[in-house]
């Protein structure tokens, strides 16, 4: 069978086209972007088409060149570094945070350099004066039994009388006691008056002391005493 096909010159310029774009497109495979990574497109300035071409590529082939209708962009595959943007508006301050726990104990510093001596002080008042006359005095006494005395407790008076006109500054008892007991017993022991009564007062010590058995006994009583213008009485 004998087929024919009729090409007029519009179906033949439309093939070459297609055979151009054809070979323009395997091109582009290979080669787009180019080794340095850079894009290169044909934008139509009439309606804003963008096809890609290679710029490589035959001056013969459409694929390697922008028509007069069209403009040529180039874009690089990582684009280029934006200049640096202005420093934005600091931001508020933000609350303040939790106290943290706290940390552990630091290592003991150094010891520091000795201070120096400090200047003396003012001298102080002159103190009272001591009892540089001090004076004892002690007397004795004799306990007779207790049947002998009037009262059922057998208690006996004796006092220790201060020197010169001098104060008591205290005293004490010493008895003597007999085999037997229960012994004596000092009932009271303080400051009297030195008149033998009993009588509290500031120049001598004096004594109560109580004979608890049937025989006879002694005591003795003591004095401490300074003169007057060294005590407070």
């Amino acid at each position: 069978m004998d087929l024919r096909m009729r090409l007029t010159r519009k179906r033949v310029a439309l093939l070459g086209a297609v055979a151009a774009l054809a070979t323009a497109v395997g091109v582009a495979y290979a080669t787009i972007p180019s080794a340095g990574g850079v894009f290169t497109a044909c934008v139509m300035r009439s309606t804003g088409a963008v096809r890609i071409i290679d710029p490589s590529g035959p001056a013969s082939s459409p694929g390697s060149h922008c028509a007069a209708s069209e403009r040529k962009i180039t874009w690089n595959q990582h684009g280029q570094a934006g200049k640096a943007g202005k420093a934005g508006v600091p931001g508020q301050n933000g609350a303040t945070g939790a106290i943290g726990p706290a940390g552990p104990t630091g290592a003991p510093g150094a010891a520091g350099a000795a201070g120096k001596n400090g200047s003396n002080g003012a001298t102080g008042a002159t103190g009272p004066a001591g009892f540089s006359e001090l004076d004892y005095s002690s007397a004795s006494y004799a306990n007779p039994a207790r049947s002998i005395y009037t009262s059922a407790t057998g208690r006996k008076f004796g006092e220790a009388l201060c020197p010169g006109g001098k104060h008591v500054l205290g005293g004490g008892v010493r008895t003597s006691d007999p085999t037997a007991d229960p012994g004596q017993k000092v009932t009271s022991s303080f400051p009297s008056d030195g008149s033998g009564t009993g009588n509290a007062g500031n120049t001598a010590w004096g004594a109560w002391v109580q004979n608890l058995t049937t025989q006879d006994a002694s005591f003795n009583v003591y004095a401490v005493c300074a003169a007057a213008d060294h005590t407070n009485g």
